[in-house]
């Protein structure tokens, strides 16, 4: 018996040093969840592939967290994972169904590009508070317009130098309320994926009409997460510092009251950009545009 004993612990023990294939799945659409940030005990950290796979064989006695903007983060152990995971998504405003009599106006919002760059990193989240001039209030959202910096400074021989490197990128972008200063309810049913690259437009357009967002009075929060560079095989690349790099504007726009937050992979807490603090010395805010559709008169069906 004690010898079939240790040969069982053996075989259990060598079974859970292959790689295994695992899945991450939203626990309300039951979709896979793409680029997932994975961190073990030992402070090793990597993604979820575009399915939401990735493959693991690490010590049993590991315990795993796991993270993705817009879903309440999971921690288990690794003795106890089974091959599907399901992370819960923070919980979402459904929006209202609304009927139109008549056509939209469309009008576009906000500043474009500014003249201040910051490259991120990657995990790395910027999120931005709107307050629309109540002219715009209840305005539905159709597009959000993301100026991209596709360059980087390179310190060969000593002299700063701008260069545009070849990359391949992802980052997500979800829309949050504003609760007490902070994202609250999430805005869309599940983050978007937005890909880009040093031959994207300046600017990246993405639609987000079918979801009925509307700006909010107390505000609406846009918020990015830089995921990183894509490898040709899919894998992120590990880097300190990723392409593309976000544009910041020291000019308000008359079309919102705006503030920047920003929320780093190993502090999980939103920071507000602090004009007082280093090495700011003005208020800056991240820069993007607004495609909305404005309505006279609008009838609700909840």
């Amino acid at each position: 018996m004690k010898k079939l004993s240790i040969f069982f612990f053996f075989v259990c023990k060598c079974n859970f040093c292959f790689s295994q294939t695992y899945h991450i799945i939203d626990s309300s659409t039951q979709r896979p969840i793409s680029y997932v940030a994975i961190k073990t005990d030992e402070n090793k950290g990597f993604y979820s592939d575009e399915n939401g796979q990735f493959l693991f064989a690490g010590n049993i006695k590991d315990s795993i967290r796991f993270s993705c903007m817009g879903y309440n983060d999971l921690s288990i152990a690794s003795r106890s994972m089974e091959d599907t995971i399901y992370l819960f998504p923070k919980a979402q405003k459904l929006p209202e169904i609304i009927i139109h009599s008549e056509a939209p106006k469309q009008k576009t919002l906000g500043r474009r590009r500014g003249n201040h760059t910051w490259h991120i990193y990657p995990k790395g989240q910027l999120g931005t508070l709107i307050k629309p001039n109540p002219r715009y209030e209840n305005a539905y959202v159709q597009k959000i317009l993301i100026p991209i910096s596709k360059y980087t400074l390179s310190n060969k021989n000593r002299k700063p130098k701008k260069i545009k490197p070849d990359f391949n990128s992802v980052f997500k972008l979800q829309l949050f309320e504003n609760k007490n200063g902070i994202p609250g309810k999430a805005l869309l049913p599940i983050p978007i994926d937005v890909y880009c690259n040093e031959d994207s437009e300046n600017t990246v357009s993405v639609d987000i009409s079918e979801y009925q967002v509307k700006l909010l009075k107390e505000g609406v929060f846009i918020c990015v997460q830089l995921i990183g560079e894509i490898s040709t095989d899919g894998s992120i690349l590990n880097k300190e510092i990723s392409m593309p790099g976000f544009y910041f504007t020291t000019r308000e726009t008359n079309d919102f009251v705006l503030e920047s937050y920003y929320k780093s992979a190993s502090y999980d807490k939103w920071i507000k950009l602090d004009k007082n603090g280093p090495p700011l010395n003005k208020e800056i805010f991240m820069s993007f545009q607004l495609v909305v559709s404005l309505y006279e008169k609008e009838k609700g069906l909840h």
